[in-house]
């Protein structure tokens, strides 16, 4: 799956949508429960991490939740082995870098609003094609991957598309789901 198959219905991929800045390439959506694995309130942040690794290398599977904690436990001696403790950014960034050796950027900020601030940032990073970012922390806690950007006429207009790893039930996203589903992402 491409962020372009998230695009609403009806879209011309070749000319693209004036102002949308995308993720490119492909990458698979981890969410709870998925793998039969019970997560549920916690695993979030795994699953960002799984998304991440998906696009980072797309022929493999990323770690299950077990193994990243292991990693975590060997890189750091962390005692999240076997716990259902949320892992973080900076968990996310040991991980990537154990794994893959991945170039890591960093932002902290106090909020959503502030993080408006970084939207030329954002839209240059996907333009260029840089991979998933993955969100959360302060008021909101649970983690998220943004997969791109649309543009608004200012800040307060402007939106984030968002990989949300939250979602809990049987099915997963694919590109033959329904124009209306795709419809439904975009306008609610």
């Amino acid at each position: 799956l491409t962020a372009a198959d998230l695009l609403p219905p009806d879209t011309n991929t070749a000319n693209m949508v004036e102002g949308v800045h995308l993720l490119q390439g492909e990458l698979r959506y981890y969410h709870y429960g998925l793998q039969g694995f019970a997560d549920h309130g916690w695993g979030c942040g795994y699953r960002t991490i799984q998304s991440i690794l998906s696009w980072l290398a797309p022929s493999e599977l990323p770690l299950t939740i077990p193994k990243m904690q292991a990693l975590l436990r060997e890189t750091n001696g962390s005692s999240f082995f076997g716990s259902r403790s949320w892992v973080g950014v900076t968990d996310a960034v040991q991980i990537l870098d154990s794994i893959h050796d991945a170039t890591v950027i960093v932002r902290t900020l106090k909020s959503g609003r502030e993080a408006m601030s970084l939207l030329p940032e954002l839209i240059t990073h996907f333009d260029l094609g840089g991979g998933p970012v993955m969100i959360g922390g302060g008021s909101d806690v649970y983690s998220k991957t943004v997969v791109g950007v649309s543009e608004g006429l200012d800040a307060r207009t402007a939106s984030l598309l968002i990989w949300d790893p939250h979602y809990s039930g049987v099915a997963s996203l694919s590109v033959a789901d329904s124009s209306a589903s795709r419809n439904e992402l975009w306008n609610g």
